[in-house]
């Protein structure tokens, strides 16, 4: 569908002005979606069913999907009229996100780079800011925003 294709050909640009790789991208299996039915089966509120939307799948350092983050086209407004640029599934227990890339056992039988003392491990704030940093060859993993951190100190 025509529909379809102009999602995604957004998203596919939404994500190479951020410098990601369309092979990174493919590996994390970023998609877009559609119908709000979709985002029902993926656990989140119908508050937060919002769409045409881009899903980024949340890989764990087990190297797998852990969760989801979506990227509403038109986000909704928090309390403070501010525009919700991401959003998580409500209840969603904080975790850090590892590209796929970093926990697959590398050539020769080499550990994952997640997993290799010798390598440099960066942290960021941001799934496609991480993945411009995996499209430039880094080990990264992203951390949660900072409200979810300030929260959890108080």
């Amino acid at each position: 569908p025509a529909d379809l294709s102009v999602t995604l050909n957004a998203s596919r640009e939404f994500l190479r002005v951020r410098a990601v790789a369309d092979v990174v991208a493919d590996e994390r299996g970023y998609f877009s979606v559609l119908r709000k039915s979709e985002l029902e089966r993926l656990g989140f509120g119908r508050s937060q069913q919002l769409v045409t939307i881009l899903a980024i799948p949340v890989w764990s350092v087990r190297g797998q999907v852990e969760s989801y983050q979506l990227r509403p086209d038109k986000p909704r407004l928090n309390d403070k009229g501010k525009p919700r640029k991401y959003e998580m599934k409500s209840g969603t227990r904080m975790l850090l996100d590892a590209h796929p890339r970093l926990t697959c056992q590398r050539d020769g039988g080499k550990v994952p780079l997640i997993g290799d003392p010798s390598v440099p491990l960066f942290i960021t704030e941001g799934i496609p800011k991480g993945d411009a940093a995996i499209s430039i060859g880094l080990c990264r993993v992203t951390r949660p925003s900072q409200s979810v951190c300030v929260a959890l100190r108080s």
